[in-house]
């Protein structure tokens, strides 16, 4: 499985719908880490997820933010299975 990393503060780049493509196009799994949700305003983070979900299609996106810990369980628990 691979974890592609998204900035959450920039929202979902090229070079990332075109790694999404690829890896869906070879049939490789994968989940997107949304990282830096800290830093986007609590009353916007769903709103910017969202945006992410639209641009990537059926895909697993975990709000993650390492410095304040949010979605290491998560993250954890999906590479697991």
């Amino acid at each position: 499985m691979v974890v592609h990393i998204v900035d959450s503060v920039v929202g979902i780049m090229e070079f990332d719908t075109q790694m999404i493509e690829y890896l869906s196009k070879l049939g490789i799994d994968f989940v997107i880490v949304a990282n830096k949700i800290d830093k986007i305003a609590k009353s916007k983070v769903a709103s910017e997820l969202s945006k992410i979900g639209k641009t990537i299609g059926a895909h697993v996106v975990v709000p993650f933010s390492a410095e304040k810990k949010i979605g290491i369980t998560n993250l954890i628990d999906i590479l697991l299975k």
